[in-house]
């Protein structure tokens, strides 16, 4: 008998353990997306600083989103580079590409 509660016992400390590692999994995930949306905000901020710097504060954002989208030039390829690919490096990176598939 004295057996049959110690396996009982065991299997309630399991349990409980299973319940506290959850919880323990739960609270990771909270502060993983807690930390990702505070990632985003500053990104968000960082480029809105940007924006504001290069044209000013009284810029229409569906303005800004079609210059943007705005065809300035084009790769050796033929692919088209817009404002948003040069401020993200695009053309920079293509360019290093381009130059080590000519060497090889």
């Amino acid at each position: 008998m004295a057996e049959r509660n110690n396996y009982a016992a065991r299997a309630d400390e399991i349990e409980r353990r299973i319940a506290q590692l959850q919880q323990y999994r739960r609270d990771l995930l909270t502060k993983q997306r807690a930390a990702d949306r505070k990632a985003r905000t500053h990104r968000l901020i960082q480029v809105g600083a940007v924006i504001d710097n290069a044209f000013g504060c009284d810029v229409d954002p569906n303005v800004l989103a079609a210059y943007l989208q705005t065809t300035v030039r084009r790769d050796p390829e033929g692919n088209p580079i817009t404002v948003a690919d040069l401020q993200r490096g695009y053309y920079q990176q293509t360019a290093d590409r381009l130059k080590r598939q000519s060497e090889t």
